[in-house]
């Protein structure tokens, strides 16, 4: 799994309320962007240039390397390394705290 894809920023914009996420994936692009010498030197012209001010990109490149040790681990202990939806949370949570 590409964790950088499952994992974002949730952002409020303050002219609507409304709320969108940016994935992990599309910042790291966006510091690449950057580093690739995009002319842009302001955020209005350019999303991607606010999106990289969201997170670090070195955080960013930490957490996919933890991410692709602990899959690693999970594959030569013979399982899959999986992100929990919040309904699966719940169940675990619930089977942890009244065992059966």
């Amino acid at each position: 799994m590409d964790i950088l894809d499952a994992v974002a920023v949730s952002i409020r914009c303050n002219a609507c309320s409304g709320e969108y996420q940016v994935p992990l994936k599309q910042i790291l692009l966006s510091h690449q962007m950057l580093h690739e010498d995009c002319p842009v030197s302001d955020e209005r012209e350019c999303p991607p240039l606010h999106w990289s001010q969201l997170v670090d990109e070195q955080l960013v490149r930490e957490f996919q390397n933890i991410w692709s040790r602990l899959e690693e681990g999970a594959r030569k202990a013979g399982g899959e390394l999986t992100i929990l939806g919040e309904r699966e949370r719940g169940i675990q949570a619930d089977s942890i705290t009244h065992p059966a």
